[in-house]
């Protein structure tokens, strides 16, 4: 497991990104300036006008995450009217910075809610959310659920449909408890006929022993049923090379009944992940890409490949078993996939019943993506979107230029790290600057996930104040954070 951030570390890493906040500050609020400024003058995105009939206000939650902000911009650029909602504070130190996505154009109003970690603040949470549909007359609300809050939205659908005439686009609570938990959604899938890899569910360490004894010549990874930073980039294989290495790894894991942990077999080949808008088992929307394990990079899969093809009947076969074949949601597979010459074996190894930062792959046609969420309502509303198809992109859709990043990441992990580490000897200068240049090639050729010329303070905010914030935060308060996945704004705190 990863050891405690040292506190010479802690120091030097949030003073050093504050002050690259600071340095950069003059050139992107230089460009901010100048997009402020082509938007006065000459409207860069102005929304399509739909008849009143047609038009619908959309609730969306979590814009503190590109994938509730990308989800945003397509509903505002296909003409509905959209609502924004976060989270009082953040779940980092009970930081209470806005969110860059609340300075958004696409946004008619926003709110900020109860942040749900107890019983009060859940049941406020709901108070909050019910109030808010009731008074703004929303049609749709879309959750953009984090981990730890996917099960509440969950339970509070059956509320909100029943008080109001919202549709909440979220499966029921069991469905997203067995997705969720990776044992038991291979249990789901294996139940339907379908290859997995072999998944046991342990509570102790003398379990996670009889597994491997169990399983010989087989490789595992181990890792926590409850939201856990600390082991979501671990693939440590177990057995180790001796008895006394697996032993010592085992022993440094917090295991018992009220922190489950899941032993899943280790397949070897590439990782895919995919998202996918279904609506009462059939799906509307769909797309597939290569996983990126700190979720900072996306370029989809063509929708004739085989790998596509391949998942997305996957992903249909389950959104036919679900909820016997009624489920409607946002389901994200991710898959270990072993490619041969003549076919592909998928091995699923979970499932993310909420929204997946993939999702904006398919903003790209905001009037479509718009029209498979609002085929809930039962109606077709830009016309987009023929009743029996499935939104997937086009050829022209997966080239290089329609690849996405987070500029900030790749600015601080690709470009400044290598040559740090190259001025102290410790990489070579030619491996510095192949990583230069790969950074170079996505500032020219990728776009960034979070910047819009007609919308970009998000994006200024984002580096300027929402992040500073949380930096300034952990040195107040001298909480310690591992990590950052810049995407979805989650802080992973050290042990």
């Amino acid at each position: 497991m990863p050891e405690p951030v040292p506190l010479l570390t802690h120091l030097l890493k949030n003073i050093s990104l504050l002050s690259l906040s600071l340095l950069t500050l003059p050139l992107t609020s230089t460009l901010v300036a100048i997009c402020l400024l082509l938007n006065f003058l000459y409207p860069l995105q102005p929304p399509p006008t739909l008849p009143s009939k047609r038009k619908h206000t959309v609730l969306i939650s979590s814009l503190a995450m590109g994938k509730g902000l990308s989800l945003a911009r397509a509903f505002h650029k296909a003409g509905h009217t959209v609502i924004g909602v976060d989270f009082s504070s953040t779940h980092f130190a009970g930081c209470t910075v806005p969110s860059a996505g609340r300075f958004s154009r696409a946004l008619e109003k926003y709110f900020t809610v109860a942040t749900p970690h107890d019983v009060a603040s859940r049941k406020a949470y709901e108070d909050d959310m019910l109030r808010l549909i009731k008074a703004e007359g929303v049609d749709l609300w879309i959750c953009v659920s984090g981990v730890a809050s996917t099960v509440e939205d969950a339970l509070l659908k059956h509320k909100i449909e029943k008080e109001t005439r919202c549709k909440v686009f979220q499966p029921s609570p069991e469905t997203v408890e067995t997705l969720h938990e990776k044992h038991r959604f291979i249990n789901c899938v294996a139940a339907a006929g379908l290859k997995v890899p072999t998944t046991v569910l342990v509570e102790s360490r003398h379990e996670v022993f009889e597994a491997l004894e169990k399983y010989q010549g087989a490789e595992f990874i181990i890792k926590c049923v409850e939201p856990d930073g600390a082991s979501r980039a671990d693939m440590t294989l177990l057995p180790q090379p001796t008895k006394a290495a697996t032993k010592r790894f085992v022993d440094s894991l917090d295991i018992s009944p009220k922190k489950r942990w899941v032993v899943q077999q280790f397949v070897r080949g590439k990782e895919y992940c995919t998202h996918a808008v279904v609506v009462k088992g059939k799906v509307k929307a769909f797309v597939a890409c290569e996983s990126c394990e700190m979720l900072m990079a996306y370029a989809a899969l063509p929708a004739a490949g085989r790998l596509h093809r391949a998942m997305l009947s996957f992903t249909q076969h389950m959104a036919q078993i679900l909820e016997d074949g009624n489920v409607t949601g946002q389901l994200s597979f991710d898959f270990m996939v072993e490619e041969g010459e003549r076919e592909v074996t998928l091995f699923p190894i979970e499932c993310n019943p909420r929204t997946h930062t993939a999702v904006i792959l398919l903003s790209q046609h905001p009037r479509m993506l718009a029209d498979a969420y609002l085929s809930l309502l039962g109606e077709k509303v830009n016309g987009e979107l023929a009743a029996d198809t499935i939104y997937q992109l086009s050829p022209e859709d997966t080239t290089t230029g329609h690849y996405y990043y987070w500029v900030g990441y790749e600015l601080v992990v690709n470009f400044l790290y290598p040559l740090l580490q190259a001025f102290l000897l410790k990489l070579s200068l030619l491996d510095a600057l192949k990583e230069a240049l790969g950074f170079a090639a996505k500032v020219l050729c990728w776009k960034d996930a979070m910047f819009e010329t007609w919308d970009p303070l998000p994006w200024w905010w984002l580096y300027h104040v929402y992040y500073p914030g949380i930096f300034l935060t952990s040195l107040v308060t001298g909480r310690r954070w591992r990590r950052v996945t810049v995407s979805t704004t989650t802080v992973y705190e050290s042990c």
